[in-house]
């Protein structure tokens, strides 16, 4: 894990600028009576421990390849081959 944390807010902003003129963040007001924490965090401990994963990504990274993943699987492409495609442009080292 590389130690970085965004937001909900952030990470949403960051999104909605990677998606680009169309996207919009809607926020409720603030005496919303249903409650969304404002950090939201994964804890990655046993994928690290028992499998050896680690991020490769930072966020701003991971989120434009989930904004591109769904964009061409909202366009048709095959889900499964588009994160084939995303692990081979990862695993040259882009």
């Amino acid at each position: 894990e590389n130690g970085e944390s965004l937001s909900v807010r952030e990470m949403a902003q960051l999104a909605a600028a990677t998606w680009g003129a169309e996207a919009h963040i809607i926020s409720a007001p603030g005496d919303n009576p249903r409650h969304e924490a404002g950090t939201l965090r994964l804890d990655t401990t046993k994928a690290r421990q028992k499998l050896g994963w680690k991020s490769r990504w930072d966020a701003p990274r991971a989120i434009a390849e989930t904004v591109a993943w769904y964009r061409e699987v909202n366009a048709g492409v095959d889900a499964r081959a588009r994160c084939l495609a995303q692990i081979e442009v990862h695993e040259a080292g882009q």
